[in-house]
C-alpha cells in the first residue's frame, strides 16, 4: 500500500476531482429564485390591491323625494353613490308619502 497515493476517487484522477459545471448549477438556482420572486410579487400584488366590494345587503334608497332618504348612510354619502351609479343605490327600498 502506498502512503502517498492521491487517487481518491479510484478513477485515476490523481487528486483532481471531476469538474462540476458551475454555470448549470447557477442557472438552475437563478431560475428557481426568479420563479419564487415572481410568485411572491404576484401574491403580494393580489393581497395589497384589493377592490372595495360593496355588499348588496347594505343597499340604500337614493331618491331624494322618498321619506326614508338619508344623505349619510352607513358612512357613505348617498348623493355620491347616486351620481356614480353605485350598486348600493336601490330605489325599490324607498318609501314615498
Amino acid at each position: 500500500m502506498r502512503r502517498n497515493c492521491t487517487d481518491y476517487d479510484g478513477m485515476g484522477n490523481q487528486g483532481r476531482f471531476p469538474m462540476v459545471k458551475e454555470s448549470a448549477n447557477v442557472d438552475n438556482k437563478m431560475s428557481r429564485t426568479f420563479v419564487i420572486v415572481i410568485a411572491c410579487a404576484l401574491i403580494s400584488l393580489l393581497m395589497l390591491t384589493s377592490c372595495e366590494k360593496e355588499l348588496l345587503l347594505d343597499q340604500v334608497c337614493c331618491d331624494w323625494d322618498a321619506v326614508n332618504f338619508d344623505p349619510e348612510y352607513n358612512g357613505h354619502n348617498v348623493n355620491q353613490l347616486y351620481f356614480t351609479g353605485s350598486p348600493l343605490c336601490n330605489n325599490d327600498l324607498c318609501i314615498y308619502p
